[in-house]
Protein backbone atom coordinates (compact mmCIF):
# COMPACT_ATOMS: atom_id res chain seq x y z
CA UNK A 1 0.00 0.00 0.00
CA UNK A 2 1.55 3.38 -0.84
CA UNK A 3 -0.55 6.50 0.47
CA UNK A 4 -3.63 4.40 1.34
CA UNK A 5 -3.54 2.70 -2.12
CA UNK A 6 -2.52 -0.08 -3.51
CA UNK A 7 0.86 0.40 -5.79
CA UNK A 8 0.92 -1.20 -8.92
CA UNK A 9 4.20 -0.68 -10.54
CA UNK A 10 8.00 0.36 -9.34
CA UNK A 11 10.76 1.89 -10.69
CA UNK A 12 14.60 1.90 -10.27
CA UNK A 13 16.26 5.29 -10.94
CA UNK A 14 18.81 5.14 -8.41
CA UNK A 15 20.67 2.03 -6.97
CA UNK A 16 24.25 2.54 -5.92
CA UNK A 17 24.32 -0.23 -3.63
CA UNK A 18 27.54 0.90 -1.60
CA UNK A 19 28.28 3.19 1.83
CA UNK A 20 27.77 6.51 1.01
CA UNK A 21 25.82 5.54 -2.25
CA UNK A 22 22.04 6.47 -2.76
CA UNK A 23 19.37 4.87 -4.06
CA UNK A 24 15.73 6.23 -5.53
CA UNK A 25 12.11 4.30 -6.21
CA UNK A 26 9.09 5.34 -7.70
CA UNK A 27 6.00 3.57 -7.41
CA UNK A 28 2.62 4.06 -9.30
CA UNK A 29 -0.53 4.01 -7.42
CA UNK A 30 -3.46 2.40 -8.71
CA UNK A 31 -5.34 5.95 -9.26
CA UNK A 32 -2.52 6.91 -11.65
CA UNK A 33 -0.25 8.89 -9.31
CA UNK A 34 3.28 8.64 -8.64
CA UNK A 35 4.99 8.67 -5.13
CA UNK A 36 8.39 8.54 -4.89
CA UNK A 37 10.89 7.26 -1.95
CA UNK A 38 14.72 7.59 -1.12
CA UNK A 39 17.62 6.90 0.59
CA UNK A 40 21.01 6.53 1.09
CA UNK A 41 23.15 3.20 2.16
CA UNK A 42 25.28 3.21 5.24
CA UNK A 43 26.05 0.04 5.73
CA UNK A 44 26.49 -2.87 3.29
CA UNK A 45 27.78 -6.05 4.44
CA UNK A 46 27.38 -9.40 1.71
CA UNK A 47 25.99 -11.29 2.05
CA UNK A 48 24.60 -10.41 5.87
CA UNK A 49 23.74 -6.53 6.15
CA UNK A 50 22.32 -3.73 4.46
CA UNK A 51 21.51 -0.31 6.63
CA UNK A 52 19.92 2.61 4.78
CA UNK A 53 17.99 5.76 5.18
CA UNK A 54 14.41 5.98 3.88
CA UNK A 55 12.40 9.41 3.44
CA UNK A 56 9.08 9.95 1.27
CA UNK A 57 9.60 13.07 -1.02
CA UNK A 58 6.49 15.40 -1.67
CA UNK A 59 5.59 16.43 -5.59
CA UNK A 60 8.60 19.15 -5.77
CA UNK A 61 10.90 16.16 -4.67
CA UNK A 62 11.68 17.42 -0.88
CA UNK A 63 12.20 14.34 1.13
CA UNK A 64 10.22 14.30 4.24
CA UNK A 65 11.27 12.42 7.39
CA UNK A 66 14.17 10.13 7.63
CA UNK A 67 14.22 6.81 8.93
CA UNK A 68 16.67 4.46 9.50
CA UNK A 69 16.35 0.93 8.29
CA UNK A 70 18.76 -2.27 8.87
CA UNK A 71 18.25 -5.76 7.17
CA UNK A 72 20.06 -8.75 8.32
CA UNK A 73 20.00 -12.18 6.49
CA UNK A 74 20.72 -15.31 8.04
CA UNK A 75 21.15 -18.72 6.56
CA UNK A 76 18.86 -21.31 7.89
CA UNK A 77 18.26 -25.19 6.72
CA UNK A 78 16.05 -24.83 3.71
CA UNK A 79 16.47 -20.96 3.31
CA UNK A 80 16.93 -17.69 4.72
CA UNK A 81 15.80 -15.68 7.78
CA UNK A 82 15.40 -11.92 6.92
CA UNK A 83 14.84 -9.42 9.77
CA UNK A 84 13.83 -5.83 9.05
CA UNK A 85 14.53 -3.39 11.56
CA UNK A 86 13.01 0.32 10.72
CA UNK A 87 13.36 3.37 13.54
CA UNK A 88 13.05 6.65 14.05
CA UNK A 89 9.88 7.71 12.87
CA UNK A 90 8.74 11.16 13.24
CA UNK A 91 5.54 9.88 15.46
CA UNK A 92 3.30 6.72 16.53
CA UNK A 93 0.74 7.00 13.82
CA UNK A 94 3.66 7.22 11.19
CA UNK A 95 4.87 4.14 12.77
CA UNK A 96 2.01 2.50 13.01
CA UNK A 97 1.01 3.47 9.21
CA UNK A 98 3.93 0.88 8.19
CA UNK A 99 1.82 -1.71 8.93
CA UNK A 100 0.03 -1.83 5.99
CA UNK A 101 2.65 -1.64 3.72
Amino acid sequence: MVGGRRATRAAIHDLDARPGGRWRVTMRRSDGGVVATSGVYRVVEPPRRLAFTWAWEDERGARGHETEVMVSFEATPGGTRVVLLQQRFESKQARDNHNIG
